[in-house]
């Protein structure tokens, strides 16, 4: 079920793609932008993961993180980004944990996959561990959640086809507010 924004955003605990442990509350006081794809097997499905990676230093210095979530495993994101390294973390979440806890649907045709064909031990027992080539056939849009620091997700995208993220300017809006906040968190400290 898709999250209703404003709303707490949810935690979570996986690994990096270089096996470091992330969670949600490591972001605590920091604004995050939170990216989820479907796959990394082609480059203009992942622009916007160039595009996060063009932003990410400006961004930074803005007191905005990012961290990216693939559908695949830990050696297929792994085997890519070794090629293309990324200044952000990048999670590999092939039993799609965090893509159920954030509402990320798996589409099948135009149709909405229910919630019983979701879970990964259905795939297991009924297509004998074929669950990774159903994933990518299973059509798992991209999603996009914008966390303040405060930790609530003030905003949410969740993509209609395989390459609809956020609109760039929406998350540049966001990193603006962020330092905006940011700016006046830090005027009330000092004062």
């Amino acid at each position: 079920m898709k999250l209703q924004t404003p709303c707490p955003a949810i935690e979570f605990d996986a690994q990096t793609i270089n096996g470091k442990p992330i969670k949600l509350s490591d972001y605590k006081g920091k604004a995050l932008i939170l990216s989820f794809f479907r796959d990394t097997a082609r480059p203009l499905r992942n622009r916007r993961v160039f595009e996060l990676t063009r932003n990410y230093k400006l961004w930074k210095k803005n007191g905005v993180e990012v961290v990216v979530i693939f559908a695949e495993s830990h050696k297929e994101v792994r085997d890519f980004f070794s090629k293309h390294t990324r200044p952000f973390p990048v999670v590999a979440d092939p039993e799609l944990k965090l893509y159920e806890k954030y509402g990320l649907e798996r589409m099948i045709g135009d149709s909405k996959v229910s919630p019983l064909l979701k879970s990964p031990t259905f795939f297991d027992k009924v297509f004998k561990g074929e669950r990774a080539r159903l994933n990518h056939g299973g059509r798992i849009m991209p999603a996009d959640f914008l966390i303040d620091v405060e930790g609530n997700i003030v905003d949410s995208w969740y993509g209609k086809n395989e390459l609809d993220h956020m609109p760039l300017e929406r998350l540049e809006v966001f990193v603006m507010a962020m330092r905006v906040a940011m700016g006046k968190k830090m005027l009330a400290f000092a004062s």
